[in-house]
């Protein structure tokens, strides 16, 4: 968003904050969350998830899930709450677990 501010951006997130509580703290994702507030062209869609493409430049054969990022052939991606969503390049981001322990 801040590299190309003439292109809009989406952010989807399955939940409510742009972070799950962790080790950071409550201030840390506020602040986050105010920073990308700042940038015009990038809307956080929240507690949404996107569908996979039905239609797609085949990119490899290990599957969507598997996949960085995608391109639908279509020019735009649905959440899974009906929204259509103009979409040029589709950059896929998982959860991963962390483990921290406090010493």
């Amino acid at each position: 968003a801040e590299e190309y501010p003439a292109i809009k951006v989406y952010l989807v997130h399955s939940h409510l904050q742009v972070m799950m509580p962790g080790p950071w703290r409550d201030k840390f994702i506020k602040k986050l969350t105010k920073q990308l507030a700042t940038y015009k062209n990038l809307e956080l869609v929240m507690e949404d998830r996107i569908e996979p493409p039905e239609e797609e430049e085949q990119l490899d054969t290990d599957g969507f899930v598997a996949r960085k990022f995608s391109i639908p052939t279509s020019g735009k991606v649905t959440t899974k709450k009906g929204r259509e969503l103009p979409c040029d390049l589709l950059f896929l981001g998982y959860w991963r677990s962390y483990q921290f322990k406090i010493i």
